[in-house]
């Protein structure tokens, strides 16, 4: 298979694996907003929260660190071999340490049953392998699993799912699911290591430098991913507006996961282009992949745009109302995220430029803690969203900064502006649009007028663009 079609099929795998992490939510979730309402899902979204926190210690870095080792030596079965089992050596230790010390501060501080149950996906992270099929560039491994505890995880929830005191039984169907298929894969890692003695040439101490390098850029990002929530419950005037703000985020995710599937298929093959000493085809990739980014990202921010007012409440239910509001305000963290993936994780990271892309993941939580503590206590949740947004167009502007002599920041920046016009008149019209009918035909309606108006405006753009370029070079 040659790179352009393997890239086009991972990245395919890649995003339906992305797509079922949304899917099985946008299933579960009217069923679960009105079985257990506001309040129970914002307890349960600040419990997450906080153990989301001890997941990124248990693992660190190693993750980024373990998919971009893989890729560098996949070519050997000895070698990936070595390098598979020193990084779980590593993962397997480091949880060691902390669960007892995390298990023994919740027992002291008498927290609540849903901390422990959430516990087990502490557990099933920890023995998580997807990082080693994305090393291999195998995602069809990866979406297969992805698609197996999906169906386990809503399953579940219909079934033992039933009255608003069951938030325990969410958590367990919840995490259970993550640990099972985690499992599951184990089964596919052995055709790819063998079955041959385990050895593990590097140390503990040894492999820590290089994992906390990655480790402490994703602490950054996940302080401003994180910390919102948690901050949110704290500061805000009710852990409802944990709950509104957690389903907000949901759809935003999704959106997210639509452009970042490039972003880890692209650091598999970058890695490899740059082991090879290719690595003016890592930024000539970065820039299509930015491109590409930007096209898409501005298109999902007009879709929000277009049907988040009427969609949410007929779908969360009434008592979700805000939100709709909530997530057209949360919108364009889309578009920031995507680009800063593309320059962040294809580009910097594949070139192990990691000091660039832990300046920019510290700056934007340093941003993020910074306008959370003066927003939130004010305007609570929109506090909170004007937080995140900011954060992450400032982790934006610093990377262009840092590329601006490899990739060409000008057009790039061209691009955004005539995508952003086509996306606000695509929006323009499709508010235009008022149908007194059934609320999906609405919604039908207004979503192909959306697309197929940014989508047509772009082509004109660029049809007459060529035109121009081809005349100029006659």
């Amino acid at each position: 298979m040659n790179n352009k079609n393997s890239i086009a099929g991972n990245y395919i795998y890649n995003l339906l694996y992305h797509l079922s992490q949304f899917i099985a939510p946008f299933i579960t979730m009217p069923y679960l907003t009105r079985i257990l309402g506001a309040n129970n899902l914002g307890i349960f979204g600040f419990a997450h929260s906080v153990i989301a926190y001890i997941i990124l210690i248990c693992l660190m870095g190693s993750s980024l660190y373990g998919q971009r080792e893989i890729a560098y030596k996949s070519a050997t079965i000895k070698e990936r071999r070595i390098a598979f089992f020193e990084i779980m050596h590593f993962r397997v230790v480091t949880s060691f340490i902390i669960i007892p010390i995390v298990v023994l501060l919740f027992y002291i501080l008498r927290v609540e049953l849903i901390y422990y149950v959430l516990m087990i996906e502490v557990l099933a992270n920890v023995l998580d392998v997807s990082w080693f099929f994305q090393g291999m560039q195998d995602y069809k491994s990866v979406f297969l699993r992805g698609i197996l505890i999906k169906i386990v995880g809503v399953i579940s929830v219909f079934v033992f799912v039933k009255k608003s005191t069951d938030l325990i039984a969410y958590a367990l169907c919840y995490t259970l699911a993550i640990l099972f298929g985690n499992l599951m894969c184990w089964f596919k890692v052995i055709t790819y290591v063998g079955k041959s003695k385990i050895i593990i040439t590097k140390s503990y101490i040894t492999m820590l430098k290089p994992i906390a390098f990655l480790f402490v850029p994703q602490i950054a990002i996940d302080v401003y991913t994180i910390l919102d929530k948690t901050m949110l419950g704290i500061l805000g005037s009710a852990m409802s507006d944990v709950g509104y703000y957690e389903q907000a985020q949901n759809f935003t995710r999704a959106g997210v996961r639509v452009i970042t599937a490039l972003g880890s298929v692209m650091l598999s093959y970058n890695s490899v282009e740059f082991a090879n000493g290719k690595t003016k085809n890592v930024y000539i990739s970065t820039y299509k992949s930015l491109r590409f980014s930007i096209v898409v990202g501005i298109g999902i921010v007009a879709l929000i745009q277009t049907v988040s007012a009427i969609f949410i409440p007929v779908y969360l239910g009434k008592d979700f109302t805000k939100t709709g509001n909530i997530l057209k305000a949360l919108s364009p963290v889309v578009l920031f995220i995507g680009m800063s993936n593309v320059i962040g994780v294809q580009c910097f990271l594949a070139l192990k430029r990691q000091t660039e892309y832990t300046i920019s993941v510290i700056i934007g939580a340093i941003t993020n803690v910074f306008l959370n503590l003066c927003l939130i206590p004010t305007f609570s949740v929109y506090g909170a969203v004007i937080a995140s947004v900011i954060s992450e167009l400032s982790v934006v502007v610093y990377q262009f900064t840092q590329v601006s002599s490899e990739i060409d920041v000008k057009r790039t920046v061209l691009h955004f502006c005539i995508c952003s016009i086509c996306a606000f008149a695509a929006v323009v019209l499709s508010d235009l649009i008022h149908l007194e009918t059934f609320f999906l035909t609405v919604i039908v309606v207004r979503v192909g007028i959306c697309v197929g108006v940014y989508a047509m405006l772009l082509f004109l753009y660029y049809n007459a663009l060529s035109k121009i370029l081809k005349q100029k070079r006659l």
